[in-house]
């Protein structure tokens, strides 16, 4: 399966002044190609053959495998939307333009921009746009709308580690609504783009934390981000520069959330290319 890849220079990311800059780094296929040709479903990848998938998986991933990771290879599936999405995407995406701080304009729901030419100077920001607005359900507890709501997410560091965190998250997107009633938008909350609850449950020393984060459609208008923090009993509003600064005892931040939570306009864009990946997903 053919996918468009995000990667940003963390370092930039969290230092820089001003409008951050980030870029798609979207790589060419050329090296990767042997490797691909020789995957099949059913093959087996770990530390014995490595090497087959070092172009089409990240550092860390990597160093996982040559440590004892193992997976197995699935047929690719082929994603779709529901009807009322793809519907949605082909009565208002006509309508949808950038505008000149790299903001969405004319957005009511749907995929932004379906088709996006590579040679667009504007490419990169578009692909941002439509990852950011791909299709995630109107509102939605957990990682694929468990019953629950309870995730349990597995980080891999650098040195190759794995860390576990269990949470409860539910998210609300008051706007760009097309399965759920009010469509398109709940009336009063125009200006959000997205609400999510997060509670901690795992590793025990989190456990009770909780976060409360706004995302507001606004450009100019950071995040709204407040912490319960069990042991004081109190609740702390957050600055967004904290979105950037790692969680102890990981490398992982707030930004990471969905391969990539950062506010689309605090960045820019630039599109190189297209690359096969493999994903390391479990079902």
């Amino acid at each position: 399966m053919r996918l468009t890849i995000a990667a940003y220079n963390r370092s930039i990311v969290c230092l820089g002044n001003g409008a951050l800059a980030a870029f798609l780094s979207l790589f060419l296929v050329a090296q990767a190609r042997a490797a691909e040709a020789e995957l099949k479903p059913g093959d087996t990848i770990g530390p014995h053959n490595w090497e087959r998938v070092k172009e089409m998986v990240g550092e860390n991933l990597l160093s996982r495998i040559k440590q004892g990771y193992t997976f197995k290879i699935k047929a690719p599936t082929r994603y779709q939307p529901p009807r009322e999405y793809v519907e949605a995407t082909k009565k208002h995406a006509p309508a949808v333009r950038l505008g000149p701080d790299g903001e969405l304009l004319n957005h009511v729901a749907g995929l932004p921009f379906p088709q996006i030419d590579p040679r667009d100077p504007q490419a990169g920001q578009k692909v941002a746009w439509n990852f950011y607005w791909r299709w995630q359900g109107d509102d939605f507890k957990g990682g694929g709308g468990t019953e629950t709501g309870k995730m349990i997410r597995y980080a891999i560091e650098k040195d190759g580690s794995e860390r576990r965190y269990d949470f409860y998250s539910y998210f609300l997107f008051p706007r760009t609504r097309v399965t759920l009633e009010p469509k398109p938008v709940i009336p009063g909350f125009e200006n959000i783009d997205s609400i999510q609850l997060r509670v901690d449950s795992y590793p025990r020393d989190s456990a009770g934390s909780t976060t409360l984060e706004l995302r507001y459609s606004d450009p100019k208008r950071p995040d709204d981000l407040y912490l319960y923090i069990p042991s004081l009993r109190r609740i702390r509003r957050l600055t967004t520069t904290q979105r950037c600064k790692t969680l102890a005892p990981s490398e992982f931040n707030l930004d990471d959330i969905d391969f990539f939570r950062g506010k689309i306009t605090d960045f820019n864009y630039k599109l190189v290319g297209e690359k096969k990946v493999l994903t390391n997903y479990a079902q």
